[in-house]
């Protein structure tokens, strides 16, 4: 099966170096926070593959693929449908700038834009001939679009589209990343005048959209790999950045910045090649490649493997509109990432009520809000249905639904008896008895003749 070009170029750089393509991802320390998000495969009907996937929103996305092929969704994946093709080149990115307009970018300098959802799909001329590997935009109007040897910048949606000035010919912008319409970055790697010397991975950089960009530098590995090529970067905002790639042996690489692209740092490794990185905020964030899945919570301190259906390696792409709902496409398969919902009710038993939300919906892991039990005038609370005690009550760390109903029971009054001067008190003195009912029998007697009385107290 032909590949498009970029990707086959990952493939290749895995294979020159002789290490197996689906080699299972190091497992890193798992961070305490860990979010407990599920993958689930979803079907598009793909009979080719697929390179790149991209959302608005947790319901509206885009994948793309080999062949032209696009498909669309509008319930977050539920369902795919196959919208009508216009070239035969394979697609390589694609960005969902808003719910109805997406920008797709592929070989041959391939750009085709939808106002409509993906009703219909607009070739437009990129005057480039060489693949193109990825694409975004900061808002509507200004996009960028990055490939072999060519960055390329848009201010009017896609429509029309005209060369950056940043470097050599002989290099390959794989992946380009706006945190606005001024900031952006832009990574890949140079292969020497020859194109048969050592690849050597770079970050580029631009604080006026791109009509002038500079280099910055790839730090140093300290004993390790040099990194060889850089494949994804993603920014969460103007200051919060990552990139991953290889190194020289294949093994895969994850750099951060937390001061705009100033400095990199080498964060993490893991056994083979990333290929796509997104960071749904500057501390959760999920990585690709060929041997499956990692993510953070802690902005890229640590990385721990996540579990899919099955085995699904060679995966090229990834987005995250949102923390709790991501996907990531590679063959011709698709899997998307949800954090489970789980919902919360609160009920009075008779004799009181609830003072708060008695019916909440909270994602694994999260917090409730509080609630209260409140008894009714001459009533108290006793408990939950649960047991619990908690008055009010905050449930946390939800893993499940969860129903419960408050109790309540008659208050309790207390009776006191004395006895005066001259006189004793038979039976129970201090009694609890609840509200409306009745004590136990006490008898005064007084002293002794000729004055003793008696009398019952009821």
């Amino acid at each position: 099966m032909i590949r498009s070009g970029h990707r086959e170029r990952i493939r290749q750089a895995v294979a020159l170096i002789g290490l197996p393509v689906f080699v299972v991802l190091a497992v890193l320390p798992r961070s305490a926070a860990y979010a407990t998000g599920v993958w689930t495969p979803q079907s598009t009907g793909a009979l080719y593959g697929l390179n790149a996937v991209a959302f608005a929103n947790a319901s509206d996305g885009w994948a793309v693929g080999d062949f032209g092929n696009v498909f669309a969704t509008t319930n977050g994946g539920v369902t795919w449908t196959r919208q009508t093709p216009v070239t035969d080149n394979n697609l390589n990115a694609v960005a969902a700038v808003s719910a109805t307009e997406a920008v797709t970018v592929g070989d041959g300098g391939t750009v085709l834009i939808t106002t409509n959802g993906g009703t219909t799909w607009t070739p437009e001329t990129s005057g480039d001939p060489w693949p193109l590997s990825s694409v975004t935009f900061a808002n509507a109007s200004c996009g960028w679009a990055s490939g072999d040897g060519t960055l390329i910048a848009t201010t009017n949606g896609g429509v029309t589209w005209a060369p950056q000035t940043w470097g050599s010919y002989f290099a390959w912008p794989y992946s380009v990343s706006f945190a606005n319409a001024s900031d952006g970055w832009a990574v890949g790697y140079y292969d020497g005048p020859s194109s048969t010397g050592p690849a050597v991975g770079f970050i580029l950089a631009t604080t006026n959209g791109g009509t002038t960009w500079t280099t910055e530098t790839v730090p140093v590995t300290n004993g390790s790999p040099p990194i060889t090529r850089l494949y994804s970067v993603s920014f969460a905002n103007v200051h919060d950045g990552w990139a991953v790639g290889q190194d020289a042996v294949g093994g895969g690489v994850v750099l951060a910045t937390t001061d705009g692209g100033s400095t990199w740092a080498l964060e993490s490794a893991s056994s083979t090649s990333l290929s796509s990185v997104a960071f749904a905020n500057s501390q959760d964030g999920w990585a690709v490649g060929p041997g499956g899945i990692l993510a953070t919570t802690d902005g890229g301190s640590t990385w721990s493997a996540q579990q899919t259906p099955g085995s699904y390696y060679g995966l090229d792409s990834v987005c995250f509109p949102d923390v709790s709902h991501g996907w990531t496409v590679g063959g011709n398969s698709i899997l998307a990432y949800s954090v489970p919902t789980y919902v919360l009710t609160y009920a009075a038993g008779i004799n009181g009520s609830i003072v708060g939300s008695s019916t909440q919906s909270v994602t694994s892991g999260g917090s409730g809000a509080a609630v209260t039990a409140v008894p009714d005038g001459s009533y108290r609370f006793v408990d939950w249905s649960d047991g619990s005690t908690l008055n009010p009550r905050t449930d946390s760390n939800v893993q499940g639904d969860l129903g419960v109903t408050a109790l309540f029971a008659p208050s309790a009054c207390t009776l006191s008896y004395t006895a005066g001067a001259n006189g004793s008190i038979a039976g129970s003195s201090t009694q609890v008895v609840n509200y409306g009912y009745a004590g136990t029998a006490v008898t005064a007697a007084g002293a002794g003749p000729p004055s003793s009385q008696a009398a019952t107290l009821l």
